[in-house]
């Protein structure tokens, strides 16, 4: 996982790429990789600051093509923060997929990995992979007191049991927290 000042560094260090708002959608919706290479115009409400999880790019043999999301509840909306509506509205096609090879094609996940990895490298950053950025997200929204339920649609987790097993290590920080309000509420 990447801290916060990591992620600020490295955004400011590509924000004038072309795959800047991809990493945006990972960090403000923790879309998974796949899920944000097939997301469409259509997909995407910036009015209602809402996107929709339809489908994802997957590679099979060599060839990239269009699958179903990883389970039923991948199939989502999710709700879009303001920062990545800022930076999508001069970016966003009309129609067909938001980001495309020139002849109209998804981006192949190996070319979005490689600009990821390329990028920490030049900035000094530790190697992660490029789904520490769903982490991430995950886990500064706990942090930040959103309700687990929340993060488990958001994330498209199958039940809110693989939501808190998987993020258990922030669970210590926000039963300190709990415990810090019930303080502030029953001490004389």
């Amino acid at each position: 996982m990447l801290t916060v000042d990591q992620i600020k560094l490295f955004l400011e260090a590509v924000k004038d790429h072309r795959l800047y708002p991809i990493y945006l959608i990972a960090i403000g919706c923790g879309l998974r990789e796949g899920e944000i290479l097939a997301l469409e115009a259509r997909d995407i409400s910036l009015e209602r600051k809402v996107l929709q999880v339809r489908r994802t790019v997957v590679q099979i043999g060599g060839k990239l093509s269009f699958g179903e999301p990883k389970t039923n509840m991948s199939k989502r909306s999710v709700a879009i923060p303001d920062f990545l509506i800022e930076a999508l509205k001069d970016r966003m096609p009309k129609d067909g997929l938001i980001f495309r090879v020139s002849n109209g094609g998804p981006i192949s996940p190996r070319n979005l990995l490689r600009h990821f990895q390329d990028n920490l490298e030049k900035l000094g950053m530790p190697r992660v992979h490029f789904h520490s950025l769903r982490h991430s997200y995950a886990s500064l929204q706990l942090l930040n007191g959103t309700n687990p339920k929340v993060v488990q649609e958001a994330l498209g987790h199958s039940t809110i049991t693989l939501t808190l097993d998987t993020y258990s290590h922030i669970i210590p920080t926000l039963q300190q927290e709990a415990a810090s309000k019930m303080d502030a509420i029953f001490k004389q």
